[in-house]
């Protein structure tokens, strides 16, 4: 059966900022979560929010990189594995 899409960058870039909007989501709810229940009241500073967006880019470019990189090792095979 053969694959109707291939891997290409673009879907690199889109896996990529598809994981970045949900760990910014589910990031901020932890934040959220953690700050209301150590000190009992929500108060985001400006410092809090970079984190966020800083741990979100790193997850999500390793996480997209390494699905995508595996998914090429994947398909690289399969063809190797249908030439024989």
């Amino acid at each position: 059966m053969k694959r109707k899409n291939k891997l290409t960058i673009k879907l690199l870039f889109l896996g990529i900022l598809y994981l970045f909007i949900c760990c910014v989501f589910f990031f901020s709810i932890a934040l959220i979560g953690i700050k209301f229940v150590v000190h009992h009241r929500i108060l985001i500073d400006k410092s809090d929010v970079e984190n966020v967006v800083m741990v979100s880019l790193i997850a999500a470019v390793a996480a997209g990189s390494g699905s995508w990189l595996f998914a090429k090792i994947d398909e690289h095979q399969k063809n190797k594995k249908d030439e024989y």
